[in-house]
C-alpha cells in the first residue's frame, strides 16, 4: 500500500512540475508576443514619422531626390533609434 501510494505522490508531482514548465513556457511566449507588439508599434511610429518628413521636405526643398531620400532615412533612423530607448528604458523599469 505504502508502494502504490509512493507511486501516486511520485506521478502527481511529475504532473505538477510539468504544469509548471508550461505556465513558464506560456509566460515567455507572451513576453516575445509583448515585445513583437512593441517593435510592431515603434516602426509605425517610425514609418508615419518618415512619411510626415518626407511630405515636409517634397513641399520645402527643391533639392533633388537622392538627397530627400537621405534625409528622410537619417531622420527614420533616428525616430527608431529613440523609440527603441524607450522601449529598453520601459522593460529596464518594468523588470527590476
Amino acid at each position: 500500500m505504502q508502494l502504490k501510494k509512493k507511486k501516486m505522490y511520485e506521478t502527481q508531482l511529475e504532473q505538477v512540475d510539468n504544469n509548471i514548465a508550461r505556465v513558464n513556457e506560456q509566460q515567455v511566449m507572451l513576453e516575445n508576443q509583448r515585445t513583437t507588439a512593441e517593435t510592431v508599434l515603434a516602426l509605425q511610429q517610425g514609418v508615419r514619422a518618415n512619411k510626415a518628413t518626407m511630405q515636409v521636405s517634397i513641399a520645402s526643398h527643391s533639392a533633388c531626390n537622392c538627397c530627400l531620400r537621405c534625409a528622410a532615412w537619417c531622420i527614420l533612423l533616428l525616430c527608431l533609434t529613440a523609440c527603441f530607448r524607450r522601449f529598453l528604458a520601459s522593460h529596464a523599469v518594468q523588470r527590476t
